[in-house]
């Protein structure tokens, strides 16, 4: 029997420390399975550097850690190191698109959901990625991207040469991350004896909220103890006021952005809607009208202009649902005069307010403007916060590890 195999212990007993990030017993349990066996294959396959991808991996390294230790094991515990690759952030430039070649969209499997079969089929038979998974265009895309992808090499020099090398996310879903980690390795240090990847846990593709009953964890700032660094492709950092005040100053140039995207998208609506003011009691004393729609926009039309107003004059946005149904509201209605309209003057007009709806994506705007007002206010607003949860989560795991649980 493997020495990480839990079959000799006890039936489990609950434990007497207080867990609040990691409170649900399944959840403990399941990540301390995962770890074992994850552990018992390292050791089979003779790995010699885990490397995690920052940040929701790094955890999995403190358990790993620890439980490794507490282990029979006479076989040396990996060396762990850590690599920040993934999707673009309101922070963070992201890595994982410098797989397309001349930065232009490109997708090397048929379609993305057929990488995800792939990736899942091999994650679930307990088989790890190899660079030969990887298409050659994505290769080719990281060549095209050449002074990015050197910092990689100043992070890790000559560390890994000889080694054999395991990539670690904590969860996989369409497994671009990971397949982008294995080319990265494989194209930048072709002395490696070997580069692999595998995820700890398989996404249901539901949500973050969903992933979090498996990875309590997941994408919450400072809970891993690093911070992204906005300057720093694949590097994270630690939690100084340094660090996070590089993050609020990232947010908010991007919050800055953001409206002014948003403002420049929102002026061809307002003007339209400035026109109907202008003309409001034409069209109203027009012939045919449904009147319906003439006391929808008589409701709706102020309040939406001055919530776009507010928003022009100040950057400070009121989309809420309730407005986007005004907007939507209104459109409906235009479009009801502009069927009716026949050859008015105004027709063109109530045609283009019709479309209101059409020229400005206020979901998304409203989405990424309270996520970014979310870190702002909330998420990367206390220095001792941030630390607090680390320390929280780094108790609960070293507790974690001296658990154990019945074998069937």
């Amino acid at each position: 029997m493997n020495m990480f195999s839990p079959g000799r212990r006890e039936r489990r007993e609950e434990p007497a420390f207080h867990y609040e990030l990691l409170e649900n017993p399944k959840t403990r349990e399941d990540l301390l399975r995962g770890m074992d066996n994850l552990m018992e294959t390292i050791q089979d396959r003779d790995v010699d550097t885990v490397v995690f991808l920052d940040r929701s991996a790094r955890p999995l390294s403190w358990l790993m850690r620890e439980r490794w230790r507490l282990s029979d094991s006479d076989k040396p515990m990996p060396e762990m190191k850590f690599v920040n690759i993934g999707l673009a952030t309101s922070v963070h430039p992201g890595s994982r698109d410098l797989t397309i070649p001349g930065g232009g969209a490109y997708y090397p499997y048929p379609s993305s959901s057929s990488r995800q079969d792939f990736v899942r089929k091999k994650m679930m038979s307990n088989q790890w990625l190899s660079p030969e998974d990887v298409p050659t265009r994505w290769s080719e895309g990281l060549l095209d991207h050449e002074d990015e992808v050197q910092e990689l090499e100043d992070v890790f020099g000559s560390n890994l040469d000889g080694k054999r090398v395991l990539v670690v996310d904590e969860m996989v879903n369409t497994g671009k991350n990971l397949l982008t980690a294995v080319s990265l390795f494989s194209l930048m240090f072709p002395k490696l004896k070997e580069v692999q990847g595998t995820a700890f846990k398989l996404s249901k593709g539901m949500g973050y909220d969903e992933d979090r009953k498996a990875i309590p964890w997941l994408k919450m700032p400072g809970m891993t103890g690093v911070l992204e660094l906005p300057d720093r492709l694949f590097q994270s950092g630690a939690i100084t006021a340094e660090n996070l005040e590089s993050i609020r100053d990232a947010l908010r140039q991007e919050r800055k952005r953001e409206v002014k995207t948003l403002g420049e998208s929102l002026l061809p609506a307002m003007n339209v809607l400035d026109k109907v003011v202008d003309q409001w009691d034409e069209i109203k004393a027009h012939k045919g009208f449904d009147q319906r729609y003439i006391t929808v926009i008589e409701r709706d039309l102020e309040s939406a202009r001055k919530t776009m107003r507010a928003f022009l004059d100040t950057g400070e946005h009121g989309f809420t649902p309730e407005y986007e149904k005004q907007m939507y509201d209104l459109s409906i209605a235009f479009g009801g005069l502009s069927n009716d309209v026949g050859d008015a003057p105004f027709a063109q007009m109530l045609h283009e307010a019709a479309h209101l709806t059409d020229k400005v994506d206020y979901e998304k705007g409203h989405k990424t403007l309270q996520e970014i007002d979310q870190y702002l206010d909330a998420d990367y607003a206390d220095l001792e916060a941030l630390r607090a949860r680390a320390t929280t989560l780094r108790k609960e795991i070293k507790e974690l590890a001296k658990e154990t649980y019945e074998v069937f």
